[in-house]
């Protein structure tokens, strides 16, 4: 059995205010080869949702805190290794939930297959990733905007927000179709994507 070593940043202590390098330890931990219906997967690239804040303190956050010594979490895109699972070969690209690593095992479930040709691997963390796909379906598929209706967005500046506002411009925006991004800032009306 081949073991793999992988790097990971793992919660130390419970930040006070913002976090700092101290907040966590790096450590070295092998992985043996993946089991049945699993894959070894390269982590390519990382992001940390901030979203994910909420969970370094005890009792602040709607979902579980995040206990001391566990791997920082974070969406990644990686490459499969080594795949014991029919979907899955090697050299395989996916997206998914886990965490700041070289490495991981995974049961496959929540991995999402990406093409690379669709675009640099790093734009399925955000644009071509749950941030785009977040945009897209709330504006298109719920909200279903029509031409001279006004597009609101309340969180214009965040990540989603700022994806809406270029794709209600996109998709007809005029002079009577925009989105305020702050009190002075106007989404231009152009494609800018």
């Amino acid at each position: 059995m081949n073991q793999t070593i992988s790097r990971q940043f793992t919660l130390a202590s419970r930040p006070v205010g913002l976090p700092v390098s101290s907040d966590w330890d790096l450590i070295t931990k092998p992985l043996n080869d993946p089991g049945d219906e699993q894959l070894l997967i390269q982590v390519k690239y990382v992001a940390l949702d901030p979203g994910f804040r909420s969970i370094l303190n005890e009792g602040t956050s709607q979902s579980a805190t995040l206990p001391i010594g566990t791997v920082m979490p974070a969406f990644f895109v990686g490459q499969v290794l080594k795949s014991n699972h029919p979907d899955y070969v090697p050299g395989d690209f996916v997206y998914g939930q886990g965490g700041v690593q070289d490495y991981l095992i995974s049961n496959v479930e929540g991995l999402i297959k990406v093409d690379p040709s669709l675009g640099p691997l790093p734009m399925f963390l955000n644009l071509l990733g749950t941030t785009g796909m977040a945009a897209y379906f709330g504006l298109l598929r719920s909200g279903q905007p029509k031409p001279g209706e006004t597009v609101v967005v309340s969180a214009a500046a965040g990540a989603v927000g700022s994806v809406v506002g270029q794709l209600a411009v996109i998709k007809g925006g005029s002079s009577d179709w925009y989105c305020w991004w702050g009190p002075e800032m106007r989404i231009p009306q152009k494609n800018w994507v």
